[in-house]
């Protein structure tokens, strides 16, 4: 396999003779990670899929908590548990996770209200 750009491997043969007839008449445009264009539906699109991400990592990491915490408050009144008590876990850990969590968030989208401020400027030149 010929060696290409880290991202352009992912397309497919098709994508990729676009890319590289793109390339040659230098109508290349700048994009994303995800290969999209930065205009200002793109930079929306990429906002809204990353916090997508970060509000479902947040919702799996608080769902399992919980999961855990049954199964503590389960194993406790069991007989087993009269022997051998299971520890709760602690919420504090939880509000670190919540806070680096809504901080993300915060900044994906003010970095997208940057680009696309930036965007508008450059459109009104």
């Amino acid at each position: 396999m010929a060696w290409r750009p880290a991202f352009v491997r992912r397309q497919s043969p098709c994508s990729f003779r676009r890319y590289a007839l793109a390339r040659g008449r230098g109508a290349i445009q700048s994009r994303d990670l995800a290969g999209l264009r930065l205009n200002g539906a793109g930079v929306h699109d990429l906002c809204r899929r990353l916090s997508r991400r970060i509000f479902l990592l947040l919702y799996v990491l608080f769902g399992a908590s919980q999961l855990v915490r049954m199964a503590a408050v389960l194993w406790n009144s069991g007989a087993q548990g009269a022997t051998h008590p299971a520890i709760l876990p602690s919420p504090e850990n939880l509000r670190d996770y919540l806070a680096y969590g809504v901080f993300a968030l915060l900044t994906i989208r003010a970095l997208a209200a940057v680009q696309c401020h930036a965007l508008k400027r450059v459109l009104a030149r």
